[in-house]
């Protein structure tokens, strides 16, 4: 029978037995109170702080935050507190035995723990606007970063109590509850995604960064979605946009997936409330019948990190240990979780065909993986789903990391089409090289130690081969898609192919658009242009009638430099140039390089004062050091000959750059060998350069060698 008690009642009655929860949400509110206070007298304790800056404190403060992980939290202990009695024989007898509905229960039980929260989540926001009206810093804005602010925190605190309300209504026991909210509210947006990512890592060697695509497993969990929203400091919704009228997609879309998941939830959580078994208390699971469910749907992600474990544990030495450690991961963790339904330890060897069908099914997801069945090595998107494809190579990623022109995303158009075909083809012949390899390698030569022992680690974060393989050489790329994703594969291809790609994407001026930001830039924002070649700097003096015609000179001369000119010539200097960037309150630097072909630009230089034809032979140079890096130890020596630096010092040419010399292009491979140093003196006093040389300045500079120790001697 059940009686007509008002809702009212009941539900006085329930928070009269429940003060801890609302001490508990109290001192929640306190603290992230306090925390307001502090976070704007901090920013005011700084000397010379602004309006603004504090205003911005505010805004950042009073909104939605990182305080959501507490939020949370707040939410899951509220609703295993709320729905633990549930877990005790007796008091379970106690509360199914009085007059009220089981529905009615539940939704008494439910509105206190909301209400609770939503009054003084309400009291908190009053009292933060109420300081910042103080402070002189109500706005339009701050009241609505606080009202989204109070709408995410409200959807955060009843996504993460109905969460733990479903876990601790499908198990008996509050350990395993509490064990069931943590599976909820991490299966999909984190054991899932992980695991995909991981095999991605381990098993594509094109992999760059995790797909766009994997976002979607964050829908899975409403309070993951929302606590990473709270987590974003770059601002996933945009208050001015909404302000204005423009209420982005993506906010419409992650408001809507959040509201039906929780009208879901407290319909789902309310049905097994009403059918739960009453005998239930005590037991691992209140319905046994979905313990096989559970148990594939856990053991198959948390399988996959035993395996990357076993991976990377092993120093990414074999493939194979991924399936060994996705094999041993299924049967442990199949035994542990089936300990766990029964609370016994004999159950760890429990429902072996399902065990090894899990196993099974496991290895076979590892193997889809291994065997690239979704062709993500392979993949270079059709044309008309392309937007623009961008490429770099190892000695562009500085350049593009400092890019300040216009936005480019490298090669469009009819340009575009014709890298996408030169790409697919690359990629073709580097498939049959590399199955041609494979099939030449023989039984006979791995027995006799041929094959380099190093050659067998892989990288454990893109699975390629870590061995020094000069034919081979890496390629990103970025596909700009039509639909607004962003693809990134970096491609190991033969050395020969990435140079045909490069050299065809060079002579295309959206490509040298892309990489050069002078091309787009605004030439007002440039500061100070100076000249070096590290054996002199020298600032220049421009009008602006000058500054446009150096740097009209030089980009005309851009136009016409090739690939092979780029990777096969050292520079004779550089261009520094230092501009102003948004954002920023110091000038940023880029560097230009000139080459010997740059005839104009040289001649200009030489026009405004710059010793552009000066070089190392014209330097009093008495202290050669170079280290050899071929051999298992290097080898320093020093050359201090006259005769030999005399002969020797028509074969340098300075490394040009205050960065790696790789930074400008050039893969001269005795750079690569070697660490060559000059001492020389002149009007600055004593210098030291890192220089390069060719293939005769080496014999030359080894023909004088002699252990650095024996020439102290």
């Amino acid at each position: 029978m059940t009686s007509k008690i008002s809702f009212s009642k009941l539900l006085k009655e329930n928070l009269r037995r429940r003060p801890g929860m609302i001490a508990l949400t109290t001192l929640y509110f306190l603290f992230t109170s306090i925390m307001f206070i502090i976070a704007i007298q901090n920013t005011m304790a700084f000397e010379g702080w602004t309006r603004k800056e504090v205003y911005d404190q505010i805004l950042v403060s009073i909104g939605f935050s990182d305080m959501s992980v507490l939020c949370a939290l707040l939410g899951v202990i509220v609703g295993v507190s709320g729905f633990a009695w549930m877990h005790s024989g007796k008091k379970s007898d106690f509360y199914y035995a009085l007059p009220v509905r089981r529905r009615e229960l539940f939704r008494v039980i439910t509105a206190g723990s909301i209400l609770v929260f939503g009054a003084l989540l309400l009291v908190s926001s009053l009292i933060r606007l109420a300081i910042t009206a103080a402070l002189g810093y109500c706005t339009p804005m701050v009241f609505a970063n606080l009202l989204l602010g109070l709408i995410c925190y409200l959807a955060t605190y009843v996504s993460a109590f109905l969460t733990a309300a479903l876990a601790m209504s499908l198990t008996g026991h509050i350990v395993v509850g509490i064990l069931g909210t943590g599976v909820f509210l991490t299966w999909a947006p984190v054991l899932c995604k992980y695991m995909i990512t991981n095999f991605q890592r381990i098993f594509f060697q094109t992999f760059v960064s995790p797909s766009r695509l994997l976002d979607i497993l964050d829908y899975g969990s409403p309070t993951y979605l929302l606590v990473l929203y709270g987590n974003d400091k770059s601002g996933m919704y945009t208050l001015e946009s909404v302000a204005a009228g423009k209420i982005p997609w993506s906010m419409i879309l992650h408001g809507a997936v959040i509201c039906l998941w929780i009208a879901a939830l407290f319909i789902l959580c309310r049905k097994i409330f009403e059918i739960r078994p009453a005998e239930a208390a005590g037991n691992a699971m209140a319905f046994p019948k979905i313990n096989p469910v559970i148990r594939v749907l856990l053991v198959i992600p948390m399988a996959s990190f035993v395996g990357y474990y076993m991976y990377s544990l092993t120093l990414s030495t074999s493939k194979l240990w991924v399936f060994f450690g996705v094999a041993l991961g299924a049967v442990l963790i199949h035994g542990i979780i089936e300990c766990i339904f029964q609370f016994d330890v004999h159950g760890l060897w429990s429902h072996r065909k399902q065990m090894f069908a899990t196993t099974f099914v496991a290895l076979c997801l590892t193997a889809t993986f291994y065997l690239d069945l979704y062709g993500y090595d392979t993949y270079v998107p059709k044309a008309e789903q392309t937007d623009s494809v961008m490429l770099e190579e190892t000695h562009f990623n500085g350049r593009l990391d400092y890019f300040w022109g216009e936005s480019e995303h490298g090669v469009s158009g009819e340009e575009k089409e014709s890298i996408l075909t030169v790409l697919r083809e690359a990629l073709s012949d580097s498939a049959d090289d590399a199955a041609a390899d494979t099939s030449d390698a023989t039984v006979e030569e791995v027995s006799q130690g041929e094959a380099d022992s190093v050659s067998q680690f892989y990288s454990i974060y893109n699975g390629m081969n870590m061995s020094d393989n000069p034919n081979q050489k890496f390629l990103l790329v970025t596909y700009y898609m039509k639909d607004g994703r962003q693809i990134r594969r970096n491609y190991s291809m033969d050395t020969a192919k990435v140079n045909q790609v490069l050299d065809q994407a060079f002579q295309m001026e959206s490509y040298r658009k892309s990489l050069y930001a002078l091309y787009t830039a605004d030439w007002d924002a440039i500061e100070e242009i100076t000249w070096s070649d590290q054996l002199n700097t020298q600032s220049m003096t421009l009008t602006e009638e000058e500054k446009e015609e150096l740097l009209r000179t030089y980009l005309s001369e851009l136009d016409m430099l090739t690939y092979e000119q780029m990777r096969t010539t050292v520079p004779t200097g550089e261009l520094e140039v230092r501009h102003d960037t948004e954002n920023y309150n110091t000038p940023s630097e880029d560097y230009y390089y000139i080459y010997p072909t740059f005839t104009k630009t040289l001649a200009f230089l030489e026009k405004k004062g710059c010793p552009v034809h000066e070089s190392l032979a014209d330097m009093n140079i008495t202290q050669i050091d170079v280290c050899d890096y071929r051999g298992k130890e290097s080898e320093d020596w020093t050359v201090t000959d006259p005769e030999l630096i005399r002969q020797v010092k028509t074969h340098l040419k300075p490394a040009v750059t205050g960065y790696s010399i790789n930074a400008t292009g050039y893969e001269g491979s005795d750079y690569l060998l070697y660490d060559i140093t000059v001492s020389f003196h002149n009007q600055y006093g004593k210098s030291v350069i890192t220089v390069v040389t060719d293939e005769e300045g080496m014999r030359l500079l080894e023909s004088g060698a002699a252990p650095v120790e024996q020439a102290a001697e």
